[in-house]
């Protein structure tokens, strides 16, 4: 009877273990596995980064007629040596106008970073909102528009599920008056963007986008990153600030 008593004491103690292990998995997934530095990869092998911004990585957008012709005279401006874009600040930006892309930030070079909380996901330039909230007006002047729109998001088993609205109709940009998106496509405020997020193993990372717009896109643009994960970049030491020099206009050195 003893035992039989210790078997299943041990029993109970192994099914235990394996119930906490499991909680402990679901608390860590899919959420917190997605959360680190990830680095978008040249699945096209394209070798530079123009021609990976605009072939898109593998695939075209198929845009209107008068969206092929934007794209054509846009080129052709900055090809005839229009570069500057003379909205900056301090320059009599408007104030109808937009800064920001995240077409743009996510075929970059740069780590972009996922950072997970109990109510949004920061996913790189956007911020995910996950607590069940809905989109705002975004014709409301109360709502400011950036090239990062409004997004929400929810959980579908493993895969994030994000809904992006609220893209500017004008960017603070005299070169590309409306937001650019990889392969040729555009993005303005009749523009919605859903991606869809999945953790594939420990160190790679999809991330699908789908631009939808009927006065932009002769059918929906979808393509897809990979991105590996990696450590944390290294943060530039700190400088110290400059010490001017007593009445005058001329600083110390570092």
């Amino acid at each position: 009877m003893k035992a039989m008593r210790l078997v299943l004491a041990a029993g109970l103690a192994v099914i235990l273990a394996a119930t906490l292990l499991a909680a402990t998995l679901r608390a860590q997934t899919p959420a917190a596995t997605i959360a680190g530095f990830w680095l978008v990869q040249d699945t096209a092998a394209t070798g530079s980064w123009q021609e990976w911004w605009d072939n898109g990585p593998g695939v075209k957008a198929k845009v209107r007629p008068e969206i092929v012709k934007l794209n054509a005279e846009d080129a052709a401006r900055v090809a005839a040596g229009n570069v500057v874009n003379t909205a900056g600040r301090g320059r009599g930006q408007a104030e109808d106008c937009a800064s920001g892309n995240l077409a743009m930030s996510f075929a970059s070079s740069g780590a972009q970073e996922i950072a997970v909380s109990a109510t949004e996901i920061k996913l790189g330039p956007q911020t995910v909102y996950i607590d069940g909230r809905s989109h705002p007006d975004t014709k409301s002047p109360a709502y400011k528009a950036t090239g990062n729109g409004h997004s929400t998001g929810r959980w579908q088993g493993d895969t994030l599920l994000v809904d992006t609205v609220g893209f500017p109709a004008k960017m603070c940009d005299t070169r590309w008056r409306m937001m650019r998106v990889t392969g040729g496509g555009r993005a303005k405020e009749t523009t919605h963007l859903t991606q869809r997020v999945r953790l594939m193993d420990a160190s790679t990372l999809l991330l699908t986008f789908t631009w939808d717009d009927p006065t932009i896109y002769v059918e929906p643009y979808t393509y897809t990153y990979t991105f590996k994960r990696i450590p944390k970049p290294a943060e530039d030491p700190a400088q110290a600030p400059p010490k001017r020099q007593f009445l005058t206009d001329k600083y110390w050195p570092r």
